[in-house]
């Protein structure tokens, strides 16, 4: 039973039952924000947000780094000087500093010699590295605001500049919200240190700081989401117009050929059927001849008929383009196939993907796709056996479905022509299956492999792009 909320049974309480109501709805919407929050990135958005890593932390953050450095090195030489010069103040502070900065340059070489060649790290480990460089960062800069004096340190501003990388590197909010509250943890650090006294936290100075940081950040992560909104809306918008006018250009071709073809189709029936009423009519038919004459027709009809089954697959003039998930697709013809809950002699094993992105296709043509599919291997599983489906993610950008069974196989000298049209081993079915699935996958510019053995059953892979044309190169092997 489903767990519904705890606001409407208060009313029996006594609660006003609007309050409730708003309460409820409040819940609600506050829950699925918290799935959204942590819901995990797909494969695309991994790459792109692998992408923004990288650029940030090699192109921009590095010279920033090397200029905080070299201020550090003056900053420490300045202090020196002031020793050398009797200023005692700075005795304990110099190699406090000297630590430090030596600490910061040793993390950062070896996080950035690991992020030059990320062929071989995962997102999760690119994301990490950007995770503890963050943090390095922010506890670099709250030890130069305490050795630099404190709440006077002008150095606080640069906070807000990482902050905004911060909202570069980390869309979600939940990683923004942990490495912002690192800044204003680190910066309340330094001050600590920095002060004799505790009085600097009751003022509205140092309040007014902590303010202005969350805003930053609030602001930062709320451009950072729109901006990623847009882009997202933009290529699918862009996906949509090319998958739709390739589909339309492919359907116009089919629909003018099967045309073509029917013309002529009808000239043969119709010829066939005035010879028949002929020689009828002159009353000098033979068995043989009227036989003949009937397969021609036979044969005529058959042809038609095939041709305005494939016209029903090929109409993509007027299709719809939709942004699907293909597990979604899956399990769909998986209810057609294997309608109800009765359990039947094949075992069905899943093994489907986490976090794969959308395709942009038709949703029907691809269901048909796989309906074809399924229905393929229940046809070789006579007595039985085991049908798996797996989907799975394949560098660059490409989504891979394989489907197997247990059932009878094919002969090897038989696997070539397996996707020709009117090709069967059975002995009923027009042969049209497989190469129904055939056409719809190179449709959308994707591949299918069959691989197989006499009795050892049956492997489809079928392989589909997730974009048209290949975008900005993702971080395997980017810069």
């Amino acid at each position: 039973m489903a767990r519904s909320s705890v606001f409407p049974r208060r009313a029996r309480r006594g609660w006003p039952a609007g309050l409730c109501n708003a309460l409820s709805v409040m819940q609600k919407w506050l829950r699925k924000k918290i799935i959204q929050w942590f819901e995990p990135l797909t494969i695309d958005e991994q790459d792109a947000q692998a992408t923004r890593i990288l650029f940030m932390e090699r192109r921009i953050m590095v010279p920033v780094k090397v200029a905080l450095i070299v201020f550090s090195i003056y900053f420490m030489r300045s202090m020196n000087q002031s020793l050398d010069q009797g200023f005692e103040d700075y005795e304990h502070m110099a190699p406090l500093l000297r630590d430090q900065l030596a600490l910061y340059s040793v993390g950062n070489l070896i996080f950035l010699l690991i992020l030059i060649r990320p062929t071989r790290l995962s997102f999760n480990g690119i994301r990490w590295c950007a995770f503890f460089l963050a943090n390095l960062d922010n506890l670099f800069l709250a030890g130069l605001i305490y050795f630099t004096g404190g709440q006077e340190s002008v150095l606080y501003w640069i906070f807000c500049g990482l902050i905004v990388r911060n909202a570069i590197d980390f869309p979600q909010a939940y990683q923004q919200a942990a490495i912002n509250l690192s800044v204003c943890l680190f910066y309340t650090l330094a001050i600590i240190l920095s002060e004799e006294t505790l009085a600097f936290f009751h003022t509205e100075v140092y309040a007014l700081r902590i303010a202005v940081l969350v805003l930053v950040g609030t602001c930062c992560w709320g451009v950072a989401l729109l901006s990623e909104r847009q882009n997202r809306r933009a290529s699918e918008t862009r996906e949509y117009l090319l998958r739709s006018e390739k589909l339309s250009t492919v359907g116009k071709l089919a629909a003018e050929i099967a045309h073509q073809l029917k013309n002529p189709l009808g000239i043969i029936n119709n010829a066939a059927f005035g010879l028949q009423r002929w020689m009828k009519a002159v009353n000098t038919p033979t068995d043989e001849a009227v036989q003949q004459l009937q397969i021609i027709r036979d044969e005529v009809t058959r042809s038609d008929r095939i041709i305005s089954e494939l016209m029903d697959y090929s109409r993509l003039s007027d299709i719809r383009i939709e942004r699907i998930p293909i597990n979604v697709v899956i399990n769909d013809a998986l209810c057609r196939v294997f309608p109800g809950t009765k359990q039947e002699t094949i075992k069905i094993r899943r093994r489907l993907g986490d976090s794969l992105p959308p395709l942009f296709v038709q949703r029907y043509q691809l269901e048909e796709c796989f309906v074809n599919l399924f229905r393929n291997a229940v046809d070789a599983m006579p007595d039985g056996g085991n049908l798996d489906i797996r989907t799975s993610y394949r560098a660059p950008r490409y989504i891979e479905v394989e489907v197997s069974d247990t059932g009878v196989g094919i002969p090897k000298e038989m696997l070539n022509r397996v996707f020709d049209p009117f090709f069967t081993t059975k002995s009923t079915g027009s042969g049209m299956g497989l190469a129904i699935v055939k056409h719809i996958t190179e449709t959308y510019g994707g591949t299918i492999e069959v691989s197989a053995r006499k009795g050892k059953g049956t492997k489809f892979l079928l392989s589909f792009p997730i974009r048209t044309e290949q975008s900005t190169p993702g971080y395997a092997g980017g810069t």
